[in-house]
């Protein structure tokens, strides 16, 4: 497996999950990062998953990616499997090293709702496609966009949906020692989301959405688990609406099924999404839902039947959903059983697993 780092985030999740199942099947399975290893790296090293740090300096042009090149001549594995972010390097590094051609993995395509897929990053990954045996979308948008935007020769790209421990994420009773580490009162209204602090999952949106909801629902919270690069931003836009009595930032969270059941509405505000691996982990735990309709999203939701969609970068239409989901339990309660049965029929790690594995 190559990835560029393992924070912990959706797509280092479904590699995480991969790794370890595959092991159960009986591979061998090593991991090689490019930029740094993370906290889902170091966690798979200590479960005893070989975690390597190649770094490619950016002297290392695209093209001669000699460092993982000579990394995976050492190695000689039987199957090279990159994921978001370092196609090109992993295809030349393992054309290089003389192994046969790889599996490359795509998350998402991280070019927002207004803004078109770059034609540098186009050409780009149609020239890894050529030294890719197997290259695998995990949303059918995703395989879309792929084909038809992208470039990539539709008999080349697979449908693999992520799938998550349906589980390990299954409805639980409610544990009051979980709102108690947040700080929030047990019986408020709670939101929450499960994200990287990135520019693209538009967090700063579902802040704004929040002030508004408040007007109607003083006493509800938020909270937002996560870190990373808008953290600043986030907190400098809590503190100029006058919410930080009501919002939560506490950082990367493990006990994230735990803290899902404690949720009265799950919230996914993104701007690109692939297939959210927190959105099918909270559909899992029976959490009403409420998702932009980017990205595979409207699809996990059943386009509404198994919650709420809405429009991207519409703070009216955010809110509004959010204070429907607060306002009618019972059909929000509904939402959350048809989720969970949508999870549980079609988005379970097992047959994510066996579909890689085949491939």
């Amino acid at each position: 497996m190559i990835l560029p780092a393992m924070p912990a985030g959706g797509m280092e999740a479904v590699v995480l999950m991969l790794c370890e199942r595959l092991r159960r099947l009986g591979h061998e399975l090593e991991v090689t990062c490019t930029e740094y290893v993370g906290a889902f790296g170091e966690e798979l090293a200590a479960r005893g998953v070989p975690v390597t740090l190649v770094r490619l300096p950016a002297r290392h042009h695209t093209w001669h990616p000699g460092p993982l090149a000579a990394h995976l001549r050492a190695r000689r594995p039987d199957v090279v499997h990159s994921h978001s972010g370092v196609w090109l390097r992993s295809a030349r590094a393992a054309a290089l090293a003389g192994l046969p051609p790889i599996v490359h993995t795509e998350h998402g395509i991280l070019n927002g709702v207004l803004k078109p897929e770059p034609l540098r990053d186009r050409i780009t990954k149609r020239l890894a496609a050529r030294h890719t045996h197997r290259v695998v979308a995990v949303a059918d948008a995703l395989r879309e966009h792929l084909v038809t935007i992208t470039g990539i020769d539709a008999r080349q790209v697979r449908l693999i949906p992520n799938g998550i421990d349906e589980e390990q994420f299954a409805p639980a009773p409610r544990d009051a020692a979980v709102r108690a580490s947040l700080g929030v009162p047990a019986h408020v209204p709670l939101l929450g989301t499960v994200a990287r602090l990135a520019p693209e999952k538009n967090h700063l949106l579902l802040i704004d959405a929040f002030a508004r909801l408040r007007g109607t629902h003083p006493d509800a919270h938020l909270v937002v688990v996560g870190d990373g690069p808008m953290r600043d931003a986030l907190e400098t836009r809590v503190a100029e609406l006058g919410i930080a009595d009501a919002v939560r930032l506490p950082g990367v969270r493990r006990d994230t099924a735990a803290l899902y059941r404690e949720l009265d509405a799950f919230v996914l505000s993104s701007d690109s999404e692939g297939a959210s691996i927190s959105l099918l982990e909270a559909m899992a735990t029976a959490v009403p839902c409420v998702a932009t309709a980017v990205g595979g999203s409207p699809a996990l939701l059943d386009h509404g039947a198994c919650g709420h969609v809405v429009p991207p970068r519409d703070v009216d239409a955010l809110a509004l959903a959010l204070g429907a989901a607060l306002a009618d339990r019972a059909a929000a309660a509904d939402l959350g059983r048809r989720a969970r049965a949508r999870v549980a029929a079609d988005f379970g790690a097992g047959a994510m697993v066996s579909a890689y594995e085949a491939e």
